[in-house]
Parts: C-alpha cells; sequence; structure tokens
C-alpha cells in the first residue's frame, strides 16, 4: 500500500471541497455507529440472506467502520505500482469542469456522438 488510510469520513470531507459544496456530517454517538458497524457485519454473514443483502450489508460495514486494511506488500513487488495521494486522484476525477468534461468525450476515438453533434448507427 501506499501508506494512506482516510477514513470515509475524509474522503466524503475532500469531495465536498473538491465539488465546492457544504457537507452536513450525521452526528451520532460512537456507540451507536460501532453498534450499527457490529450489526452489519454480522447481517452480512447470515447465511439465509440473498447475494445482495450480504454485499450490502458487508459495504455498509466497511464504511461505517473505515474499511479494510490490507498489506499489499507482495502484489507490489509483482506489479510495481505507481500511487498517487487520494487528494490528487479525487481532483482528477471530480475537479473538472461539468462542461468541459462533457464536450472533451466528444472527442474520444469511437465516440458515438461526433462532433457535428449528430450520433453514429
Amino acid at each position: 500500500s501506499n501508506g494512506e488510510n482516510p477514513s470515509v469520513d475524509q474522503v466524503l470531507a475532500e469531495m465536498a471541497s473538491i465539488f465546492g459544496c457544504r457537507r452536513d456530517r450525521l452526528r451520532l454517538p460512537l456507540w451507536l455507529w460501532r453498534i450499527l458497524g457490529a450489526f452489519c457485519c454480522e447481517m452480512s454473514k447470515l447465511a439465509v440472506l440473498p447475494h445482495a443483502a450480504h454485499t450490502l450489508f458487508w459495504r455498509l460495514s466497511h464504511m461505517i467502520l473505515d474499511g479494510v486494511c490490507a498489506d499489499a506488500s507482495k502484489l507490489n513487488a509483482v506489479l510495481h505500482p505507481t500511487y498517487q495521494p487520494y487528494e490528487e486522484c479525487l481532483k482528477t476525477i471530480y475537479g473538472k469542469n461539468r462542461l468541459t468534461e462533457n464536450s472533451a468525450t466528444t472527442d474520444l476515438p469511437g465516440h458515438p456522438v461526433e462532433s457535428s453533434g449528430r450520433t453514429t448507427p
């Protein structure tokens, strides 16, 4: 891993600053967050639930309990990835002006919308 371990709260705060909008936090007591996280974790283990419910509760448990930390050293030794700080990634993904982003997609090769505005069959 790259050593960064941002919480979901930190990522959401960064996204709100990129979008330039106010972010209202859901303020609940810490004990309640822990109970909700444990409940979601246990629900994801129930065999009687459909797969979609397992996935939903698994995702919720990781969001509430701030995800999973894993050692990727063996994978990194094989792939030799390059890392970019998560703030830079979020700015790359979400920091573009919406108008220029939509017009830029028409310049992509193979895009169904031509520069004339007509769609190709």
